[in-house]
């Protein structure tokens, strides 16, 4: 009896060990139900595009005596559909018949292509699976095929070479290597029969369409800190932070956060958002600092990832100083005073000046204009 316990111990360690090793990241999914362009119905994108049975999307099943009703989504092979059991779905119907639900006329030939408006990224992203659910009847001359393009690239068939023969929703999930690591991952559906005389039958319907991939935490993307600018700093100032990515990711949204001075991360001093574009993976980021982040010795700053997945926190930087420095105000030389020619009187002029330090609240400032010599009495003319 123990040679069982120690086997099935062994099976649930692999588990935990397999979910601890990924992180599964959701990269597309659509069962139709909300509209949007997420796919382009029936151009000329591929095949001949040509014939009177066309890709629509409704949730209509019924027929109308004129065509089989289409298969309830209650029935199903392999799991279950959002929205069951009559929901929005993505089907060929014959156009001119006005019947609305899943059919084609056989007698018209025709070739229909629906593809993914927009590709979804897959740099770092492993075991990229796409599934969906469909039905279709067709014939020996009349059923469905499935395509990927990557990058921009050509439409590649793939899957099974013709689906048909299916009369009740059936599951699918397929996945290939040529998925990862790609800038522009799009699929897509295409309808194809010629014009014989079968009996009339169900035609291509898909619905709850999903690309999921897995993240590796055992060798995931790290975002790290190599330098900070300058160091020491003053309080209020700007600072700036060079950053690497151990790897390439897709266009994302991060977050800058600086720890308080004894480097815990509490989110007492805010943080800033931006942006890191592919193929980036080195860079500078300038950032002002709060005023809540007062004179200490131990400040770090952080990168995360925040979206689209996979989610990363990235590792702390190094120990800098925040020290207190004096509020200092420059006034700079006027461009119109730096030739030889004198200003007019009642001339309007530009007074540039650098304000550093930490200055709290809204503040003010005045120009003041001293006399002739050269100082500033007790009340000086304020000009601006």
């Amino acid at each position: 009896m123990k040679f069982p316990r120690i086997f099935i111990s062994g099976i649930l360690c692999l588990i935990a060990s397999w979910q601890l090793s990924a992180q599964d990241i959701l990269l597309l999914t659509e069962n139709f139900e909300t509209g949007g362009p997420t796919f382009t119905l029936n151009d000329a994108s591929f095949g001949s595009n040509t014939g009177d049975n066309l890709w629509v999307v409704n949730n209509i099943y019924d027929g109308g005596g004129v065509y089989p009703n289409t298969t309830s989504q209650s029935s199903t092979n392999g799991g279950t559909i959002s929205y069951a059991p009559n929901s929005n779905y993505l089907h060929i119907h014959d156009q001119p018949s006005g019947i609305l639900n899943d059919n084609y006329n056989p007698s018209n030939a025709s070739d229909r292509f629906a593809y993914m408006t927009f590709g979804v990224c897959t740099y770092s992203i492993e075991e990229v699976h796409f599934s969906f659910f469909y039905l279709s009847e067709g014939s020996a001359t009349a059923y469905g095929t499935i395509y990927y393009s990557l990058d921009g690239g050509p439409w590649i068939q793939f899957g099974q070479p013709m689906y048909n023969n299916m009369s009740v929703w059936q599951y699918v999930d397929i996945t290939d290597p040529v998925f990862s690591n790609v800038g522009n991952l799009r699929f897509g559906f295409r309808w194809q029969n010629d014009a014989g005389s079968p009996p009339a039958t169900m035609a291509f319907g898909i619905d709850d369409i999903n690309i999921v991939g897995n993240y590796s935490e055992t060798e995931p993307v790290t975002i790290d800190i190599l330098s900070i600018s300058p160091n020491p700093v003053c309080e209020g100032a700007f600072v700036t932070i060079e950053y690497q990515l151990s790897d390439t990711l897709c266009d994302g949204t991060y977050q800058i956060e600086l720890s308080n001075g004894n480097g815990v991360f509490n989110g007492a001093n805010g943080s800033w958002v931006t942006s890191i574009n592919y193929p980036t993976t080195t860079g500078f980021i300038t950032v002002q600092l709060p005023n809540s982040a007062t004179e200490d010795d131990c400040y770090k700053f952080r990168i995360n990832r925040l979206s689209p997945p996979p989610q990363i926190t990235g590792t702390a930087s190094f120990c800098f100083e925040i020290i207190e420095c004096p509020n200092v105000i420059n006034t700079l030389q006027p461009v119109v005073t730096l030739d030889t020619n004198a200003v007019c009187i009642g001339s309007a002029i530009d007074v540039p000046f650098t304000s550093t330090g930490l200055f709290n609240g809204s503040n003010d400032y005045v120009i003041e204009l001293s006399d002739p010599d050269g100082t500033f009495p007790s009340n000086p003319v304020v000009v601006g």
